[in-house]
């Protein structure tokens, strides 16, 4: 269709809907924008999208996958244009069922053009997938940077669109921020949790919807099968050279119909022939097509593993950048950043493992995944014990929302059972990611509206012997997409990755089966920790005895290590039953009043100055620091605490963040290192941990220490 031809089309009441420019792009072709649409893609916030990629990280996988969200909102504006222009064509339909009015036109294109607005950058990552921060499409903080009163695309709404209708604004608010859904369609749980505010909200976007008619808008841009699904499969197979021979000709079958008792118009496709009843199979296989075509994209492309991995890798970097007092990356500072200032920011980011993690994704040295845990293993969890929900005993301990199990987003969680992982193997923290989607992901088109022999249903419930198994079986392969995965670096050793998937399943499928499995983990736990030290485990019966005691107290430790007592705790254990009765080569640990064991490393010398530092430094600390401080604080370690006794050197470690800071020999090393800087290689060093130090105002009790 030429412009000319597109202009002719526009009623003398509707000068808003007047083509004003034209923009040429891939799959697409020609866009048509009016006035508005031109003026707010001339605005900074849109041109923002210009950088940020439609598929996040995909680009590691499929190296043209470079296209971004900004031509994305063009394809789904000219796709919404399309779908009204085949409703409104089809010969089949009459009155309402066609009926879009010029207003609700302009409304579903800019909802079209705005719908990708305010995502961040990799928005899918660290917001559906990874749950960091809240989504776009439900974060009213977000609404109102980008689409408020007085947001530059908010006055321009306004300048063009209240002459002809001066709700329009307040509609197209409405429509944006709906989920689609109406009250009755809504558990009483989730009615129950919202706040005062959400409700009131609910009720003035319920009202606006009903009242202008307007839910089949929302159909058509975000709903089942919408203009964005439709253009990103395109879009998204295109760029990633993967010919799904795609067709949309059950487009020209789309009309409005009354759903139920609501009495609101929505989006249907006729599937049965009214006056010779029969079914238009050819517009049923397009759509189940259409299915097969959206699960081949989401296994190739959207749940590739490579893609997986850096998504982990990425959002744990986001999510070490960032802190709620204020200090470092903020999600307020994504609304102005393309993919490629995100990943600089990371990657000069002052906390390590961000850092780290954000060098290895630009330089694309990936993690790899260890294990990964499907349903068949969770029903066969479940099968063990009928009373425990395995899955949601999963997900609650990597920290996955969850509808149906009334489990909110809990990042922190995921992370501080990956730091716990990568602590039992002597890592670092960000050695080891997990990566749990939410579980109720499912195809959202096959609950597409259809007609279907006289009554109206959802596509997925159509009883046809040609399609349905097609149907059945692409469904249940999307649902075996979902998994938990566990990534590590690469750098591990064959040990440590058996240790890794072990742990890894313990944790998260021995719900309650009692202390066997965990006793039998923290066997190989010993080993591993004593194996790392170079020691060959003797074979004597002695040693067996001694490792199942140690593995029993072990168990029986809490699970939290959120300020690494677990690791403390542990390594104290460890120390006590084979340090201390001579299975390594090295002096005895002393002992502290009540018979209980001296802090691990205070007479050794045998493990070195790194070893020290990993099993006292990082746990006290919660956090790594450089090789050159990790080695500096080791020695002023061994240093202070060499002429004390066991009784001192507890209090004195209880105090060091204090001492540390306080101490003058620390200043006037400090004066030496800086005065001397070509005979050093830690000039400066200690201005890091002086900034580390004064993060801690006090140390957790040390759990050996006399009452």
């Amino acid at each position: 269709m030429s412009k000319s031809q597109k202009a002719t089309e526009v009623s003398p009441e509707a000068p808003y809907l007047k083509i004003f420019k034209t923009i040429r792009i891939a799959v697409t072709g020609d866009v048509f924008l009016t006035k508005l649409e031109t003026e707010i893609i001339d605005t900074p916030d849109f041109q923002r999208l210009r950088g940020v990629r439609q598929l996040g990280s995909v680009n590691l996988v499929y190296p043209t996958a470079l296209h971004t969200r900004f031509d994305h909102s063009l394809g789904t504006l000219a796709m919404a244009d399309r779908m009204i222009r085949a409703i409104r064509n089809n010969t089949h339909n009459e009155g309402d069922e066609k009926r879009i009015e010029h207003i609700q036109e302009a409304l579903i294109r800019l909802y079209a053009l705005l719908h990708d607005l305010p995502h961040v950058p990799f928005g899918h990552t660290v917001e559906d997938e990874l749950e960091i921060f809240t989504r776009h499409d439900k974060n009213p903080e977000r609404f109102e940077r980008f689409f408020g009163e007085q947001s530059d695309i908010g006055k321009l709404i306004k300048k063009h669109l209240a002459p002809h209708d001066p709700r329009a604004y307040e509609r197209l608010k409405a429509i944006y921020r709906w989920n689609g859904k109406f009250e009755d369609d809504e558990t009483e749980d989730g009615k129950q949790k919202r706040s005062e505010r959400e409700k009131k909200d609910r009720e003035e976007i319920l009202k606006s919807i009903r009242e202008n008619n307007d839910a089949f808008i929302y159909d058509l841009v975000s709903n089942t099968v919408c203009a964005d699904l439709l253009d990103y499969l395109l879009r998204d197979s295109y760029f990633c050279n993967l010919d799904l021979g795609l067709e949309y000709r059950f487009l020209n079958y789309l009309y409005l119909k009354k759903d139920g008792d609501s009495g609101i118009r929505r989006v249907f496709v006729r599937l049965w022939k009214e006056d010779h009843p029969e079914p238009r199979r050819d517009t049923l296989t397009d759509l189940v097509r259409l299915l097969e075509a959206r699960y081949a994209v989401a296994e190739r492309v959207y749940f590739h593993h490579a893609k997986i991995i850096s998504g982990a890798m990425l959002g744990r970097a986001i999510q070490e950048a960032s802190s709620a007092n204020g200090v470092g990356l903020q999600e307020e500072d994504l609304y102005g950043y393309s993919d490629d200032i995100l990943l600089y920011e990371l990657s000069k980011s002052p906390n390590p493992v961000a850092a780290r993690l954000a060098k290895r994704f630009k330089e694309r040295k990936l993690f790899k995944t260890i294990d990964k845990l499907t349903d068949d293993d969770f029903e066969a969890a479940q099968g063990h014990d009928h009373a425990q929900n395995a899955i949601g005993y999963a997900l609650s301990l990597v920290g996955t929302s969850d509808k149906r199990r009334k489990l909110a987003a809990a990042p922190d969680k995921r992370k501080m059972l990956e730091d716990r992982l990568a602590s039992e193997i002597g890592g670092d923290p960000g050695d080891v990611l997990i990566y749990a989607p939410e579980k109720g992901m499912n195809l959202k088109a096959a609950e597409m509206k259809v007609f279907w022999k006289g009554e109206t249903l959802c596509l997925k419930d159509v009883a046809d012997p040609v399609v349905e198994p097609k149907l059945r079986a692409t469904l249940k392969a999307h649902e075996m997409l979902w998994a938990i995965h566990l990534i590590a670096k690469p750098e591990l050793t064959e040990k440590q990755r058996n240790y890794l998937k072990k742990s890894f399943r313990v944790k998260l499928l021995s719900s309650s089966q009692g202390n066997k499995e965990k006793q039998d983990l923290y066997e190989s736990f010993i080993d591993l920790r004593l194996s790392e030290r170079g020691i060959n485990l003797p074979k004597a019966a002695d040693f067996y005895k001694r490792r199942t005691a140690a593995a029993v107290e072990l168990s029986a430790l809490p699970d939290s290590d959120g300020d690494g007592l677990w690791l403390r705790q542990s390594t104290a254990i460890i120390e006590r039953y084979f340090a201390a009765n001579g299975i390594e080569a090295e002096p005895q640990t002393a002992m502290v009043k009540g018979g209980r064991p001296a802090r691990p490393g205070v007479q050794s010398r045998g493990d070195g100055l790194k070893s020290k530092f990993v099993l006292i430094f990082r746990p006290i600390f919660g956090r790594q620091f450089s090789p050159e401080v990790e080695a500096e604080l080791a020695k002023w370690y061994e240093k202070n605490l060499a002429t004390m006794d066991e009784d001192e050197r507890v209090g004195f470690l209880e105090q060091l963040p204090a001492k540390v800071i306080d101490t003058p020999t620390r200043e006037g090393r400090t004066r030496e290192i800086r005065n001397r800087p070509e005979e050093s290689p830690l000039s400066g060093v200690f201005e890091e941990i002086d900034a580390a130090l004064r993060e801690f105002q006090s140390l957790p009790k040390l759990p050996y220490k006399d009452e």
